[in-house]
């Protein structure tokens, strides 16, 4: 115990920029093992985590060394599975059982031409946000579990064809929702936006822009114990990767990076999902699910799709965590929701196809009191 808390201790006093450098220089490859003094402070981490702790992953992303981090939360209840579905007249919001069973959709529509983008549970699985999106309108909506109670976070914004605001994402404490939209009517770029669950103190958290960002490629992510967000950044050389930020907008700092020709192509490192626990970070790439450590070591592939550089239709992509961390959902292109284990193992289809007028897309699970679990 005496030499895990020396370990722990050096952990602590490991400066994180240095290992960014050697991560831009460099295409990570599944199977890939950092060298030298990085595979033994991979090591500590892993060790420790097969403990049952996930604060090493916090250790290595702070940086001062000043403060102490916090836990992250334990397990939760699955709940429902939230996913839209197109129709004829626009996309509809439909819910499911993590068995499958029990589908049924959502008493609201986003109208002609509309659709509703990226969708987010409450901490406490009792309300939805929704990004709204059609040619003039965008807007982030609340509802309730149920589908009542519609209303917008905010006065809707008109655009031009392009959405000022979607890609909601709940804070863990429930206070503060964070959302990709776009700097201003008369200025061109995206930035990350945070606002207040009452609709209330809106502020720009990050902008994208030159020399780090070309766009953002999916929403953010928020850590469990919301001191960080994840997203993922197309640069400008048509690279990307996963990026983190602290909460309040700085040090800003890559832990993917993925040049290959398919990446460069526009399928790179997006959509990234916090696993319940902090341990690590899913993510689609090269119409794969990876896995990465916060701290850019350890990469996993999950699934097992052709990289070829035409199109194809096996595609996994917007990856949701169960609450209870055994499982992922995600959208496997054409067709449907699918899960699977947390190991990469058990692939199997969630929801059926829809019928002729595209895909089920970006599923969210919801988190429940263990009394209430549907399953």
């Amino acid at each position: 115990m005496t030499d895990l808390k020396a370990r722990l201790k050096g952990i602590e006093d490991v400066r994180a920029p240095d290992l960014w450098p050697r991560i831009e220089r460099q295409r990570e490859t599944f199977g890939h093992r950092p060298a030298g003094k990085r595979v033994a402070a991979a090591a500590v981490a892993l060790l420790v985590a097969a403990a049952g702790t996930a604060y090493p992953v916090y250790l290595l992303l702070h940086r001062g060394g000043t403060q102490t981090p916090t836990a992250p939360p334990g397990p939760r209840g699955n709940g429902l599975i939230a996913f839209t579905r197109p129709t004829a007249s626009g996309e509809v919001i439909y819910v499911v059982r993590p068995d499958g069973s029990g589908m049924e959709r959502l008493p609201l529509a986003g109208g002609q031409g509309s659709n509703f983008g990226r969708l987010a549970w409450s901490p406490d699985g009792r309300k939805l946000a929704i990004g709204v999106q059609s040619f003039l309108r965008s807007t982030i909506e609340i509802v309730n579990e149920d589908g009542s109670g519609l209303r917008d976070i905010f006065p809707p914004c008109f655009t031009n064809g392009s959405p000022c605001a979607w890609g909601p994402a709940w804070s863990p404490d429930g206070a503060r929702i964070a959302y990709l939209g776009g700097i201003d009517a008369r200025v061109d770029g995206q930035a990350i936006f945070v606002i207040n669950a009452n609709g209330r103190g809106r502020h720009l958290l990050l902008r994208c822009a030159p020399p780090t960002c070309r766009e953002f490629d999916g929403p953010p992510a928020w850590s469990p114990d919301g001191k960080f967000l994840a997203v993922g950044i197309t640069e400008p050389d048509l690279s990307g990767g996963i990026y983190l930020l602290r909460a309040d907008g700085t040090d800003l700092h890559r832990i993917t990076h993925c040049i290959s020709k398919l990446c460069l192509a526009g399928v790179r490192d997006q959509d990234p999902a916090w696993s319940p626990m902090g341990a690590e970070i899913v993510f689609s790439r090269e119409r794969n699910l990876y896995a990465v450590h916060p701290n850019g070591f350890g990469l996993r592939k999950l699934t097992d799709c052709p990289t070829a550089d035409h199109y194809i239709s096996c595609t996994a992509a917007t990856p949701a965590w169960a609450p209870d961390g055994t499982r992922i959902a995600f959208t496997l292109a054409e067709g449907a929701i699918f899960l699977i284990n947390a190991d990469g193992t058990g692939m199997h289809r969630l929801t059926p196809p829809p019928s002729g007028f595209g895909e089920d897309c970006c599923p969210a699970w919801q988190a429940v009191d263990m009394a209430r679990r549907p399953h």
